[in-house]
């Protein structure tokens, strides 16, 4: 394994990203309702970004091979799009201005609620069967520039002439909507997981008993899911007002939310990069800034099995195990999403790991995103300027497409991604940050990326007030002393929950979100102490908060409270130790 630490990044002329590290603000009150979004030492324009970067409005993608009447059907499949499909007319829409400083494992209790519901005939191949898709790849950008065919296969009776339907219990991977060899399809939910997310700036859960979903904090573009924008934010819980039948896979994006109900996947909350829906005009040619009600992305595919989120883009998995991502390609910086720098906004796009690969479970970062193929290797995306792509020195300005990461040749377990644009910087100047981690063959995490805060957990000491460090390839985190079973990353710190119940965190800490109880970054894993000896089975990290899932049902949550992601009802606007929120 050849790791590659650069303690600089060398800049380009006319990209310019500054750190510094983050001082602690004086505690001030949280008003349940306040107008005033998430804000700090120099505020961005979520539109305009304070920053050297040329962020332009996005681009309207007008071209489209639908009838613009269908462009809300929540069933219509997605165009096909090449690496070369990149021109667009021009969004003359302005946005709201949103300021802020923006400074899975398995879940072994889950319970099967809904393993043999029958759900309505989509007329798709099954995702086990081979299938003639008729597509070839474009070896720049591993995007897939041809249709596929989609025809169902003929279903063969069985013994009496009579066809018995597949069970959940005989699929492998159970999570999703899949043909049921008899012209059918069914939904199976016991492989699935996600039901606590933190966004940037909010908080969801989802209660299995009930299929209701609860959101908590900032609310600028109803990511919480009320119908409404107002309040902009909320310090207790929020019932999201749509029903859901059957709801597994939950993300979390910086202002937006998404669940797969059904093999459906909903979305809502922020969309003026098209990271909600992966359009951003309706029928009417009106520009679609946010969406206050679920509502689904065209999404090609036998239904979504999985959706990730992290900061301005989208990705999902249909049960073809099919990848495709939306929302914002970063244009300044060769794309994350596409090889371009034409086109902002890109519609659900699908990406090829070569002939025989297909992907299994997918996780989005800042600018990268990666995804666990099926025979268990581990591939990364997107921009490579922090060399979150994982294998080489970073490629500052250049889109790399998908790449298999080194240092996982035995395979892995788990892999989570993270980062997030934050505009704390001197004079307000943005500055990315963009991680992953995953848990290696023997339970160990190993992290790689940017590392301004001590967030891959090395033990790296060294100032980084004039520049970033990185590590290109995964390093070993130090200190875990036990087999990991689940990880989170949030905007520049991250989280591993060992077999036994015992939570480790790293990284950034200016809003308490490590837990510790104290405001003192970390280049090393600290122990977190749960309130009343609670266990927890899942861990979740935003931007500057941390959430957990206790054996119990409850939530605890903990960092930063500005927009009342912590839940608790509280008006302090920082908690350094977990916190029980109060779910209805």
């Amino acid at each position: 394994m050849t790791i590659s630490h650069l303690r600089h990044v060398s800049l380009v002329p006319g990209l310019v990203l500054v750190l510094s590290l983050f001082g602690c603000p004086t505690d001030s009150a949280v008003s349940n309702g306040s107008d005033a979004g998430p804000a700090g030492d120099a505020a961005p324009n979520r539109e305009s970004p304070t920053s050297d970067l040329d962020t332009s409005p996005p681009e309207t993608d007008t071209t489209t091979a639908r009838d613009a009447s269908t462009i809300d059907d929540a069933t219509s499949e997605s165009d096909t799009i090449s690496a070369e499909d990149v021109e667009s007319d021009e969004d003359t829409a302005s946005e709201d201005t949103a300021s802020r400083d923006a400074s899975p494992s398995e879940d072994t209790t889950r319970r099967d609620t809904s393993d043999d519901t029958t759900v309505e005939d989509t007329g798709r191949a099954d995702d086990t069967t081979d299938r003639d898709t008729g597509a070839t790849t474009d070896t720049r950008s591993g995007l897939d520039t041809a249709t596929r065919d989609t025809g169902r296969r003929d279903v063969v009776p069985r013994g009496d002439g009579t066809c018995r339907p597949i069970s959940c219990q005989s699929i492998s991977q159970a999570c999703g909507v899949y043909q049921d060899g008899c012209g059918g399809t069914i939904q199976c939910t016991s492989d699935c997981k996600d039901d606590l997310v933190a966004g940037g700036y909010h908080t969801c859960f989802q209660d299995d008993s009930t299929k209701k979903i609860w959101c908590w904090g900032w609310n600028k573009y109803g990511q919480l899911g009320t119908g409404s924008d107002t309040p902009t934010s909320h310090n207790a819980p929020q019932k999201v007002a749509t029903s859901f039948q059957s709801p597994t896979s939950l993300t979390a994006g910086e202002d937006m939310t998404c669940v797969v109900d059904k093999g459906e996947a909903k979305c809502w909350g922020a969309n003026y990069h098209g990271q909600a829906l992966g359009y951003q005009t309706n029928q009417s040619g009106n520009t679609i800034k946010k969406v206050l009600k679920p509502k689904s992305p065209r999404v090609p595919g036998v239904g979504i099995r999985q959706i990730e989120s992290q900061v301005q883009h989208t990705c999902a998995l249909n049960n073809q195990k099919e990848l495709y991502c939306w929302g914002f390609n970063w244009p300044v910086t060769n794309g994350a999403l596409l090889n371009s720098k034409s086109k902002e906004a890109v519609k659900p796009t699908r990406y090829n790991f070569g002939s025989s690969l297909t992907i299994k479970k997918v996780d989005t970062g800042a600018l990268h995103t990666c995804g666990e193929s099926s025979q268990g290797e581990l591939w990364c995306f997107g921009n490579d300027f922090f060399g979150a792509i994982g294998n080489g020195p970073p490629r500052p300005l250049e889109y790399v497409a998908p790449t298999q990461v080194s240092g996982f040749s035995r395979g892995f377990r788990q892999v989570e991604s993270g980062g997030m644009d934050t505009n704390k910087g001197p004079k307000g100047a943005s500055f990315m940050h963009d991680f992953s981690c995953a848990i290696n063959y023997e339970g160990m995490p190993k992290c790689w990326g940017s590392d301004a805060n001590g967030e891959l957990g090395n033990n790296n000491t060294k100032s980084t007030q004039s520049g970033n460090s990185v590590e290109s390839a995964p390093v070993d985190v130090v200190g875990i002393d036990n087999i990991v079973r689940d990880l989170s990353l949030g905007g520049a710190h991250a989280c591993a929950l060992q077999s036994g119940g015992t939570l480790y965190c790293w990284g950034d800490n200016e809003y308490g979100q490590l837990g510790d109880g104290t405001l003192f970054e970390r280049s090393i894993p600290v122990k977190v102490s749960m309130p009343g000896n609670r266990t927890p089975v899942d861990v979740e990290a935003g931007y500057h908060h941390t959430c957990v899932r206790f054996q119990s049902g409850e939530v605890g949550c903990w960092g930063r409270n500005k927009e009342g992601q912590i839940g608790t009802g509280s008006a302090k606007t920082r908690q350094t130790t977990p916190q029980i929120v109060n779910i209805p």
